[in-house]
């Protein structure tokens, strides 16, 4: 048999490092394999201590022949785990055809080579296999046989071939995009509640920077499958808040640690069964691991603390405190999805990045194309149009904003992330192409003015979105107009049928008639179902009258079709 070679990804751990080797050359194949070390380099700022641990680490590489062949590769600068893995597996596989994964805190037993290399060789002419897992959560799979599909890729020891890896897509927003077309929860994260989808949109919103969502999404989107052991061959010890992505977790340590498993080949038509059975079986497992009361208490405390400590001194929360505490209507920069953006008031911008990347209120689906035509009528500081591009980078964008002292910030903001097919408008959206009074707010609520309106009061030009509207199909319409909406709905009733979804931002304004139902009957006559989120409103409307800038309520209006064709 041509042995797998072996991929060992490490950074500054040295005790983790030499359990990790000690396990793997006491493999019975270790003697006959190749083993590549991709050590990453230090980060900027790194401490003594932190330097003095890299170093350590890649002295014991260095200290004897842990498998046959040992190549140490070194990395210039700091790359991260994410974009280590995926360098390093991608050159070795490019190379060999198929490979052996492990990090510097999988302790294997005896067996893993010897599964990992029958697996890999008695399926490499299976298209439909895509991943080799080693490792298994301790859960009672007896009416399993040895090996079994449940397609769900563990990444504490895992395998596969150059063929299934071309098919691994690093695009965050095409997979979220894809995925969520036809998500089915319990099948995408295998009885694991929402875990991997919670993991794509934290990845896609850049709370999260992670390969082993991508590489199971993927997965999924090609029905591949992923083969398991009934027994875990392998050992996580970096659950000990030492990992770059793992707190304090005894949970998952097996009870079971497997010496040796026999592999014997599955009929792939039998995958769906064994799915579904493993996923109930670590469903289950999962809940009783939740009904675990001091468990769960003993867990709860340790990541609370851990998650409170690194919130305290995160960089992220700084500048979110920082943002906080600015005047209202204060220039500023802050960093937004890596990029430096300007801000024309914080308190805008913090409501705005909650609303769009955390909530994804703008988030829609498409059927056919991936460079879907987009209007956005309010861009503001362009925060709307970076989201639209996150989620389809070959978006066209028509992006409108009337206050030409925030226009400016959006042009640089643009300018900042380099998108293309984005035009920018310094003008109102309005039933009309005309000239009209504009109120400047300073922040996102510009508006025409209402009677009795004082202030930075100028003359805008407008563009009739009716217009816009006759020639093109619009797959996503934003209007978020502070108040002109309805007037806007209502000039353009005729030819809404070429908008496939639409956003209100509806805004009641307490000296003026409410238009609510006028709005959504349009929507209805047009074929649109609605959906309607409350923005801002009042706790108790029979007493209070409080308003929010003249308004006594917004709602956020959701407009689709059933079917976009």
């Amino acid at each position: 048999m041509n042995l797998a070679p072996i991929v060992l990804f490490v950074y500054n751990r040295p005790g983790h490092t030499r359990q990790t080797l000690e396990a793997l050359s006491n493999n019975d194949l270790a003697d006959q394999s190749k083993l590549f070390v991709f050590a990453d380099g230090m980060k900027s700022g790194a401490t003594e201590t932190q330097i003095q641990a890299i170093k350590d680490t890649k002295k014991v590489i260095r200290e004897k022949n842990w498998c046959k062949e040992v190549h140490l590769i070194e990395a210039g600068h700091n790359k991260g785990l994410a974009d280590s893995i995926i360098s390093g597996v991608t050159k070795i596989i490019n190379q060999y055809g198929k490979v052996i994964v492990l990090e510097d805190d999988i302790v294997t037993s005896k067996g893993f080579l010897k599964y990992m290399n029958d697996a890999l060789e008695l399926y490499k002419e299976e298209d439909k296999v895509m991943h080799v897992s080693a490792f298994i959560y301790p859960t009672n799979m007896e009416k399993m046989p040895n090996t079994y599909f449940y397609n769900v890729n563990s990444c504490w020891g895992w395998g596969t071939w150059k063929k299934a890896w071309e098919k691994f897509n690093s695009d965050t927003s095409e997979l979220l995009h894809n995925v969520s077309k036809n998500y089915d929860e319990f099948i995408f994260n295998g009885g694991q509640g929402s875990v991997f989808f919670q993991q794509l949109e934290a990845n896609f919103i850049g709370q999260l920077k992670t390969w082993a969502v991508k590489w199971h999404s993927s997965i999924y989107l090609h029905n591949g499958l992923c083969l398991h052991p009934n027994k875990s061959l392998t050992i996580n010890i970096g659950l000990d808040n030492s990992g770059e992505h793992c707190g304090i977790d005894n949970f998952h340590k097996p009870k079971y640690f497997a010496e040796f498993i026999n592999v014997e080949r599955l009929d792939p038509a039998q995958s769906e069964r064994m799915h579904l059975h493993a996923s109930q079986a670590i469903q289950r497992y999962f809940r009783r691991k939740r009904n675990s009361i001091l468990q769960q208490d003993i867990l709860y405390i340790f990541n609370f603390m851990y998650r409170k400590l690194k919130k305290i001194f995160s960089k992220q929360t700084r500048e979110y405190q920082r943002l906080k505490k600015l005047p209202r209507y204060t220039e500023s920069k802050t960093v937004l999805l890596g990029k430096e953006i300007k801000i024309v008031d914080s308190n805008t911008f913090l409501g705005g990045q909650k609303e769009l990347f955390e909530k994804n209120i703008y988030r829609f689906n498409l059927n056919k194309t991936y460079a879907p035509y987009i209007i956005d009528c309010g861009a503001n500081i362009g925060l709307s149009v970076i989201y639209f591009k996150q989620l389809f980078p070959d978006a066209n964008i028509l992006a409108f904003e009337p206050d030409p002292d925030i226009f400016n910030v959006l042009e640089y903001n643009i300018k900042s992330f380099g998108y293309h097919n984005v035009k920018l408008n310094k003008k109102a959206i309005w039933k009309d192409n005309t000239t009209i009074r504009f109120q400047q707010e300073g922040g996102y609520s510009g508006r025409i003015p209402k009677d009795g309106d004082v202030g930075r009061i100028i003359e805008v030009d407008t563009v009739s979105l009716k217009d816009l509207l006759i020639n093109k199909d619009v797959d996503f319409l934003k209007l978020d107009i502070e108040g002109a909406e309805y007037e806007v709905i209502k000039s353009c009733y005729d030819i809404l049928k070429r908008v496939k979804n639409i956003f209100i931002e509806y805004h009641s304004h307490y000296s003026e008639r409410q238009t609510l139902h006028e709005i959504l009957e349009i929507l209805q006559q047009q074929g649109f179902r609605y959906h309607i989120h409350e923005a801002y409103s009042r706790k108790n409307p029979f007493v209070d009258r409080d308003k929010m800038l003249g308004m006594d309520l917004q709602l956020n209006i959701y407009g689709y079709r059933e079917v976009n064709k």
